[in-house]
Parts: structure tokens; C-alpha cells; sequence
């Protein structure tokens, strides 16, 4: 079948027919806006730091997740929510200066939750659960959805119409500071299930004039101790196509700053997807803050009712492997020493992590990915002793990698043997990279003399000492892992890559918060092509004079399947 080149942030739309009802059609914008977003890389490695830029261009203030997923599994390292008003900016960076990895922002805008107990305003440590290697990943940006009303006809919260406003007015700024984000936050707490209940209830402290409290106090009366703060609930609608978002990376030591738009996709919910962000799966809350993530909200059917019934749209990540999904990207390569040029590729494979029964992986009492099928003594699954551990990982990982189809600075084609790895210019026989492990993978283009670009911890080197010439260009082709080690516990189609879902057979997890239910998880067969976004990072070092250095960025073209 003939390949076409496209670049990897460009494709067209996707219908989606073939999922399930009310599934929206996802497509890669070509306008630099979208409702969800992917940053293919973010480090702390060595002197380097990551900066974010996050847009709201709406009219309507947006409920965004920002999740951080370390490179070696995409588990959650971080996730946070931002409460954007109407054409808001928020920015954010990271870094590890001090020892300690955190995300900095001097922002006003309203984050859920503040800032980490005992740090300065804007300041948030990355938990220990995931914090292990967390230094490299991609960022997730997903657009969670928009209130119904973003003010209020009539200055005030007497009618059902008014109270879709609150999160809105709490959010607003007024005079460069949101309102109330104590107020905003408010909204974010866990109530028997309701994920969409707020107390508007003002709890700010800044003192504002009776004008701009009159649509607080006409519902709550704050100014009578005595009443307690009404509860309502605020209906949200999937958000518009809305966010633009960019990255840039910058060490802090030479100087050296490079940086891009991220990965934009439109209309990627098709509904909103509000949870709360007090409790997640290891508390058994399903409705919590694991949510949403690439494969969509929350599972449907296990949330308990809520005022806008297409809460709970999943299946996302199917549809994300028909626009991401590649069996091929380009890029050029160069390791001219004498200029002191380096690059290294980054290839991201984002969503694995909805290709593992999380249940096994992480709520289980099987800890550790390695552990999945195998056949051991005295394991305990679930608080029962097993000899054998149910299969849980149907990634696509580890993914075979071939620099194929390369040719030299005369045209001609070299013709490798199969499975060896070349670039161009090039010469056979040698075969560099065999597998890709990682969620991130950094390809480190080396002739033994240049140093790498990101020093990164998830690297394949391709060793370029033996070329004719310091720089062309290569194409790699990836493949995904079968897994064909248990296939009697694999899906209908043996062995094929699966996407992991909790269904609905009701057991209860010892510990859970209460009135919640946790369930167990069945996998169904992945189709589409490998998703994977990432680039080329160029840098040009002048050891005399650091100051001169700088680098770049190209997006990697791809060929779909």
C-alpha cells in the first residue's frame, strides 16, 4: 500500500462509526486550537526545565486537567486543575533546582488543589507514589468542560438558569485576581457520588464591594452567620475547541532554549467529563481525579447520576489510535561534531497506560508490571493466593523499532537485510536500535565525540562513527508487541494489543471510600496503528562563548497505516 508523509501534529478528521453511541469524531487540528492537548516531552534532567503556555481563546471560562506522566509508564505523576475564565492565559514551568521536583506558576489563575502545604503560592510538589523517576514524561491537557451559563442575566443566583454561573463569577477577574478560587475550589469535592455539586457559597479573602457580592448573597444571604450555604448543582457541557498550547524547553547552565505548539486534537470528550479532585482509584472513588485521561471520563454506567447525562463518555483512546497511530515517522539526523551539532529524537507513545489492567497493575496487590501471567508461588491477587497472575499488560510495549527505507545524499537506496537498523548516509551491517521500552524514548545520534542533547535517562543509542557523513536523514517503523507469552488469557483475538476498561461486575475494594464502589477491569482488542507523537531536538554549542547557543525543534513526519 503507498505511504503519504503527513506531519505528526496534521491529519484528517475521523469519523466514528464503529464506536460507541455519542462517541465524538476526533481529528489533529490544523488551526493550532483544540480541547485536548499532548506535550511530547517535559524534563528536569540536568539543568534543563520545562516551560508550559496554556490559552482559554473562549468566551466561557474552561475546567482543564493538566497531567504529568512519568517516561517509563505514563503513570500519573502529577495532575492538577485549572479554572480558566474567558480568554485567560495561565503558565507554569518545572523544574528540580532545589532537589525537590515541582511545578511553579505565578499565575492568579485558579488551580485545584492550591498550592502544596507549606510551599509559597503556586507552588506544587510532585506526590512519592509515582515520584520515582518522574523527572521525564509527556504532559497531558484535557478540556473537562464548561459551565452551562458563564454570568448571570441578572446579577444574581434565583434561578436554575443563574446557578451554572457560579464556578464562572468565582473564577472571574476582577482587577487581575479571580474572585473567589477558595469558591471555585469548592466545586471540586466529592459528594455521595454528585460530581457536579458546588457551595458558592463566598470564601475568599479579599474584600469586595457589595456590587460585586449581590449574586452571592442573593442565594446564600452571607451576611447572616446562621444560614448555612445552599448546595446546587451546576450543569457543564462539553467544552469548545478552545485551548492552545505550547512548551518549551530551556537549560538553565548554557543558555540553550527550544520549544513548540503542543499536539492539538478537536472535539475529543464529545461531553464533559467533571470529576472531583479529592479522592481517586486507590480510595475506590471511580468519579475522581484519575479522570479524564486519554481514553475519556468516566467509565459509563458506574457514576452515580449527575445533571448532564453524557458524563461518563469513554472509549477515546480507540479513536485516538486511528489519528495517531503510525507505522512510520522521518526526521533528519545530524552528528557533526567539528560544529558541535547534536540531536536526539524523541518518540512518545502516549495512552499505554489504558492498555493495562490497572486493576492488577496498581489497585491489585499485584505491584509491578513485570509480574503480569507470570507463574509464581504464595502471590496474593485480590486477597486470594494464586499460582499464577492474571495477564495485565496488553501494551504496545516494548515496540519493535527499524530504521528502514533510507537513502543516501546521492539518491540511491541502501537495501539492509531484514531487521537491521540503518540511517542515511549509511553503511549495512550494523543494527542500533532493537526495541523501544518506554512510554518516552530518547535516540541519542552519536559518532562518539558529540554529547547528547536532553540527557535523558530512556535512551537507544544509533552509533553514526562508521558513515561517510555526519548527517542525513532516517526513517523508523515501529511495531507493536504481541505479547504472545499467555495467550489463553488474552482476548478473543489472542494475542492483539487491548484497551483496558472497568466493567461493571460490582466488588467492593477493602478500604474505599465510603458509599463507592471499585470494579474489576476487562480488556478488548486494540485496533489502528501505534500511537506516538514526538520530534528532533537540534542543538548548536559554541564552548567558547555559551551564550550563542541555541537549538531547535521538528515535529517528525509520519505514515499512518
Amino acid at each position: 500500500m503507498k505511504k503519504t508523509f503527513k506531519p505528526l501534529a496534521l491529519a484528517a478528521a475521523v469519523a466514528s462509526t464503529g464506536y460507541m453511541a455519542g462517541a465524538s469524531a476526533q481529528s489533529l487540528t490544523t488551526g493550532g486550537l483544540g480541547d485536548m492537548a499532548i506535550i511530547p516531552y517535559y524534563t528536569v534532567e540536568g539543568d534543563y526545565q520545562t516551560g508550559i503556555h496554556i490559552i482559554n481563546t473562549s468566551e466561557y471560562t474552561q475546567v482543564v486537567k493538566l497531567r504529568f506522566r512519568r517516561a517509563s509508564d505514563s503513570m500519573d505523576a502529577l495532575d492538577l486543575n485549572l479554572v480558566m475564565s474567558p480568554k485567560d492565559v495561565w503558565t507554569g514551568s518545572l523544574s528540580d533546582d532545589t532537589g525537590t521536583m515541582k511545578l511553579v506558576t505565578d499565575d492568579s489563575t485558579c488551580t485545584v488543589p492550591r498550592a502544596s502545604a507549606g510551599q509559597p503560592d503556586g507552588t506544587f510538589e510532585f506526590p512519592s507514589l509515582y515520584r520515582e523517576g518522574a523527572e521525564e514524561g509527556y504532559v497531558e491537557v484535557i478540556a473537562m468542560g464548561e459551565p452551562n451559563d458563564q454570568t448571570s442575566p441578572d446579577g444574581g443566583l434565583d434561578g436554575a438558569t443563574d446557578e451554572d454561573t457560579a464556578i464562572a463569577e468565582a473564577a472571574e477577574h476582577v482587577n487581575g485576581v479571580p474572585r473567589s478560587c477558595n469558591s471555585v475550589r469548592e466545586n471540586f469535592f466529592s459528594r455521595n457520588g454528585v460530581i457536579s455539586s458546588v457551595v458558592p457559597a463566598f470564601v475568599g479573602n479579599v474584600d469586595y464591594d457589595t456590587t460585586q457580592m449581590e449574586w452571592w448573597d442573593d442565594l446564600n444571604d452571607i451576611d447572616d452567620p446562621d444560614v448555612d450555604p445552599e448546595e446546587v448543582t451546576i450543569e457543564y457541557r462539553d467544552s469548545d475547541n478552545a485551548l492552545r498550547v505550547s512548551w518549551f524547553l530551556r537549560d538553565a547552565a548554557t543558555g540553550l532554549e527550544f520549544g513548540d505548539e503542543a499536539v492539538h486534537v478537536e472535539d475529543f470528550l464529545g461531553a464533559s467529563a467533571m470529576t472531583n479532585q479529592q479522592f481517586g482509584l486507590f480510595s475506590g472513588d471511580i468519579t475522581g481525579f484519575d479522570y479524564p485521561d486519554l481514553n475519556g471520563g468516566v467509565p459509563d454506567g458506574l457514576v452515580s447520576p449527575v445533571a448532564d447525562s453524557a458524563n461518563g463518555n469513554r472509549d477515546r483512546f480507540q479513536v485516538l489510535r486511528s489519528i495517531l497511530g503510525v507505522d512510520s515517522v522521518l526526521n533528519d539526523w545530524s552528528t557533526a561534531s567539528e560544529r558541535n551539532v547534536s540531536t536526539d529524537w524523541v518518540v512518545t507513545f502516549p495512552g499505554q497506560y489504558t492498555m493495562l489492567d490497572y486493576y492488577l497493575y496498581t489497585v491489585g496487590e499485584v505491584q509491578g508490571v513485570f509480574s503480569c501471567g507470570a507463574e509464581e508461588d504464595n502471590i496474593e491477587v485480590d486477597g486470594s493466593s494464586v499460582d499464577e497472575i492474571p495477564e495485565c499488560d496488553f501494551r504496545d510495549l516494548p515496540v519493535r523499532a527499524d530504521l528502514d527505507e533510507t537513502f543516501d545524499r546521492e539518491e540511491d537506496q541502501l537495501d539492509p537485510e531484514d531487521g537491521e537498523l540503518v540511517v542515511s548516509p549509511s553503511i549495512p551491517g550494523q543494527q542500533a536500535v532493537t526495541e523501544l521500552q518506554y512510554e518516552v524514548n530518547v535516540i541519542e545520534w552519536t559518532n562518539g565525540e558529540n554529547s547528547p542533547v536532553l540527557d535523558s535517562n530512556y535512551t537507544v543509542s544509533v552509533d553514526t562513527s562508521g558513515y561517510s557523513q555526519p548527517f542525513g536523514w532516517a526513517q523508523l517503523s515501529v511495531t507493536s508487541n504481541n505479547n504472545t507469552s499467555d495467550p489463553d488469557n488474552r482476548p478473543d483475538t489472542a494475542a492483539a494489543p487491548a484497551i483496558c476498561d472497568w466493567d461493571g461486575a460490582n466488588e467492593s475494594l477493602d478500604g474505599a471510600v465510603p458509599g463507592t464502589t471499585i470494579f474489576m477491569m476487562n480488556c478488548a482488542a486494540a485496533t489502528g496503528g501505534i500511537p506516538m507523537v514526538g520530534f528532533v531536538a537540534w542543538e548548536r554549542s559554541f564552548p567558547s562563548d555559551p551564550s550563542a547557543n541555541y537549538g531547535r525543534i521538528i515535529p517528525h513526519a509520519s505514515t499512518q497505516p
